[in-house]
């Protein structure tokens, strides 16, 4: 099973490109929404709505909070970069 990386900052981001495998996942949230080098991550909407990023991102990186739940039970770990 692939590690699904939550990146939580520009900070955060950076950790984890260091640690991460090519199978891995990525999910930005919070002021990780502000983070551009990770094309193929997913971003949760409602974050990227209110800080005003929704034009900077794919539509079909978008993701709802039950599509967040789904991602963090069919992965394992889950690690949170801050």
């Amino acid at each position: 099973m692939s590690t699904l990386h939550l990146i939580f900052s520009q900070a955060g981001a950076d950790a984890c490109l260091d640690r991460s495998r090519p199978d891995d996942k990525f999910l930005l949230l919070q002021d990780g929404v502000y983070v551009r080098h990770f094309p193929a991550a997913k971003v949760l909407d409602e974050h990227a709505k209110a800080r005003g990023v929704l034009t900077f991102v794919r539509a079909e990186q978008l993701i709802n909070w039950d599509e967040f739940v789904s991602l963090t039970t069919t992965h394992a770990p889950v690690v949170s970069w801050r």
